[in-house]
């Protein structure tokens, strides 16, 4: 966060505790009513591109296991080639991590924007030069359940009793087709129940802990009915900037030290 707050004294504030209570609560109903409608839609696009790369991938392996049973018959083991399948799940859920991260940027970024229209609305023109930077966006992670192994083995006497009892590879398709569909289902489950999820519930705890923060700050001010520039400082959490930024001076400074040093070191 970031914003130069200097006022001498104290600024008197303009806006009651309930007021800012109110204008805070409807903030908050609103961003996150925008993020849940917009990560519902970038779900469902995603569900549906999973969906048909899925199908796709079923109807093509259950073709190619009904050629390989006709030439060869029960016998070996038959391992499917995962890989078109992985490359189709990859591109969809690079898509949805770009939207992802695209909504993460324009709501926090607005809840920076509306949360320090509030603050300046609160203390009139001591907040005029405020700023406040929005929360950083949560990290979406990279989907491992796309490199699980797809194997079905046709060397297990089940199999063989399987082909056995029906008359040819074409009798089976249908009991093949929802063998290989569970196991590629359990995947694209895995990918929207732990990985899309947590990145979702990751967005929504950023946001509504950013704006729980500052509407806690934002009421104390009005209770108190004033304000010095230090403790505003600390609200939109200049305090904490500087003190990274001087910490990282100092590293900097230290290696740079090193640096100046190490001639000298290296004649001696």
């Amino acid at each position: 966060m970031a914003g130069t707050v200097q006022f001498d004294g104290r600024a008197s504030v303009q806006m009651s505790a309930n007021e800012v209570k109110a204008r805070t609560q409807t903030l908050t109903r609103t961003l996150q009513s925008e993020l849940d409608r917009e990560t519902n839609a970038i779900l469902t696009d995603l569900k549906g591109r999973m969906k048909a790369a899925n199908e796709a991938f079923v109807d093509s392996t259950v073709a190619a296991m009904i050629q390989h049973i006709q030439i060869y018959g029960p016998e070996g083991q038959w391992e499917c080639d995962p890989m078109r399948l992985r490359m189709q799940l990859r591109v969809a859920y690079l898509n949805f991590a770009r939207a992802t991260r695209a909504l993460a940027q324009s709501v926090l970024s607005r809840a920076s924007r509306e949360v320090l229209g509030v603050y300046k609305d609160l203390l009139g023109d001591p907040a005029a030069d405020l700023k406040l930077e929005a929360p950083l966006a949560p990290a979406v992670p990279p989907p491992v359940a796309i490199g699980k192994t797809i194997v079905v083995d046709l060397q297990a006497s089940w199999w063989k009793r399987w082909l056995r009892s029906r008359r040819g590879a074409e009798a089976f398709a249908s009991e093949y087709r929802t063998l290989i569909a569970s196991e590629t289902a359990a995947i694209v489950k895995e990918i929207e129940e732990q990985q899309v999820n947590a990145v979702n519930e990751a967005l929504r705890l950023a946001l509504s802990e950013f704006l729980e923060d500052h509407s806690e700050a934002l009421i104390e001010i009005a209770k108190a009915g004033t304000v010095d520039s230090e403790r505003l400082s600390a609200a939109v959490g200049e305090t904490e900037r500087l003190e990274k930024a001087n910490v990282l001076q100092s590293v900097l400074a230290a290696l740079g030290g090193s640096d100046d040093e190490s001639p000298a070191a290296a004649r001696n």
